[in-house]
């Protein structure tokens, strides 16, 4: 069988997944739900789900104990409310641990610095950001993917400047020969199948209701594309 990620052909595959509140390693998000269609895909290998957690212990859970030898180990390093502003709580760059195959997913965090009054918004500052994680998992030897931002308020006050830093990303993707898995595009597309004015108005819309996240069902999805786009 060959796969889209040479990663998953070894014996000890080991999956990293960058991100902010979006990617932290709770059943809910897209990154534990990787972990789990991996493991329908290959009912035969070992599958576990590792979460970084700076200044403590990481955790580690065992989804299905396998019988040929192969372990695939998802990992997610991610903190919640991390910002460009907030560097030092943003672990991965530093992160020594040999994996694989990363996917890089930041969003409005990487932008706005909420904690100055007014708020401060740079997009240079994001295509900084996600330009220094890419560099550093390609001279580490990655196979990388970027993931587009998707935002919780398609009409929003936001909107526009999101749509900028989701052009950045792929922007950047091509740029330094990456994957690029479009998530905005996916809820684009989605909204449009659903008849949806905006995140706020369908109730099958994928915000999980504060106008920045987005719910399970969209987590699903994101899974699914990143397995199906990236890895297999």
């Amino acid at each position: 069988m060959t796969f889209k990620s040479k990663a998953l052909s070894g014996q000890n595959a080991k999956l990293l997944l960058i991100g902010d509140s979006l990617t932290v390693g709770v059943p809910f998000r897209y990154s534990y739900k990787v972990a789990t269609k991996l493991a329908a895909r290959f009912p035969l290998s070992t599958v576990k789900f590792k979460v970084r957690n700076p200044g403590a212990a990481d955790t580690i859970t065992t989804i299905q104990t396998g019988s040929n030898g192969q372990t695939l180990t998802v990992i997610s390093d991610a903190v919640s409310g991390a910002t460009s502003y907030r560097t030092d709580q943003r672990s991965t760059i530093y992160d020594t641990e040999a994996v694989d195959s990363a996917t890089v997913f930041l969003g409005i965090n990487d932008v706005v610095n909420f904690d100055a009054s007014p708020s401060v918004y740079n997009t240079a500052t994001y295509y900084l950001n996600m330009k220094a994680l890419v560099l550093y998992g390609q001279q580490t030897g990655y196979e990388l993917a970027v993931i587009t931002p998707a935002w919780g308020d398609a009409y929003g006050s936001l909107e526009l400047k999101f749509a900028g830093i989701s052009w950045i990303a792929r922007r950047l993707a091509i740029a330094l020969g990456v994957k690029c898995i479009d998530a905005r595009k996916m809820c684009e597309d989605h909204f449009a199948n659903n008849g949806s004015g905006g995140l706020g108005v369908s109730p099958d819309n994928w915000s999980d209701g504060d106008d920045i996240h987005l719910n399970e069902a969209f987590h699903t999805a994101l899974a699914e594309k990143i397995i199906v786009e990236y890895l297999v």
